[in-house]
């Protein structure tokens, strides 16, 4: 269970009801495995449904649906590790059961950035299809609101995404800096006056990083609630069009 900040608390009360985050949790739990259990009806599906082009969009769609399960993977690392912060723990230094390593370093912010880009290329890819379909009026109807639902959030996701990923580097900078300020404490003799004022320095880099954190853990936590409305939504309209 991921304890929340109280601005955070506050969010998801606004987002979700009284229930907070743990009912979240549940519902996205039973959502998911509704969605992964009728996913291989699906995949089925795709393939014997009329033209190449409504085939190569549902392919696509699976697509999308495969991104942003792993894109919820590396979010809830970040969060649970958030909350380890706070808590006063080690962070998860090896790579924990959703298999990301670290979630502030570097390579965290490469697979946010790598992620990033793999929705900018499928928000191309659909403007793509958006232009073929225009040539082919007879299959507008009925493929237009997958499109349309799935290029809304694309874009969505896709700049979520990039704000993910500058708050993660700006937390992982305030923790490298608080790490110098604790080595340099370490050198210097007790005795010195000025461990004392290094010391309030040291105190006012944590106020800024759980400060930081705290916006990184509702932006995460908002994230986290468009991907799963994404989902929902897609599979809704993918749903209206299966036997």
């Amino acid at each position: 269970m991921i304890r929340l900040s109280h601005v955070g608390k506050k969010l998801m009360k606004l987002l979700c009801g009284n229930e907070g985050r743990r009912s979240v949790q549940k519902v996205n739990v039973i959502r998911e495995y509704e969605v992964a259990s009728r996913m291989n009806s699906y995949r089925e599906t795709s393939n014997l449904r009329g033209t190449s082009e409504t085939t190569e969009l549902h392919r696509f769609l699976v697509k999308f649906f495969d991104t942003t399960r792993e894109t919820s993977d590396l979010l809830e690392s970040i969060l649970r590790n958030i909350d380890r912060i706070r808590g006063g723990y080690e962070v998860e230094s090896e790579a924990d059961e959703s298999g990301w390593d670290f979630p502030f370093s570097s390579s965290a912010q490469e697979k946010l950035h790598e992620l990033q880009s793999s929705h900018a290329e499928m928000l191309h890819e659909l403007k793509s299809k958006w232009r073929k379909m225009k040539k082919n009026k007879s299959e507008r109807n009925e493929l237009q609101r997958e499109l349309d639902a799935a290029a809304r959030w694309v874009y969505i996701l896709k700049h979520d995404l990039a704000m993910m990923g500058r708050l993660v580097k700006r937390v992982n900078n305030e923790m490298q800096h608080m790490k110098a300020i604790e080595e340099i404490i370490e050198t210097i003799p007790e005795s010195r006056a000025s461990v004392e004022a290094i010391r309030e320095l040291q105190r006012q880099e944590e106020c800024c990083l759980m400060k930081h954190m705290e916006e990184l853990e509702e932006h995460g936590s908002l994230c986290l609630l468009d991907i799963s409305r994404s989902r929902q939504q897609i599979w809704k309209e993918i749903t209206k069009n299966m036997p």
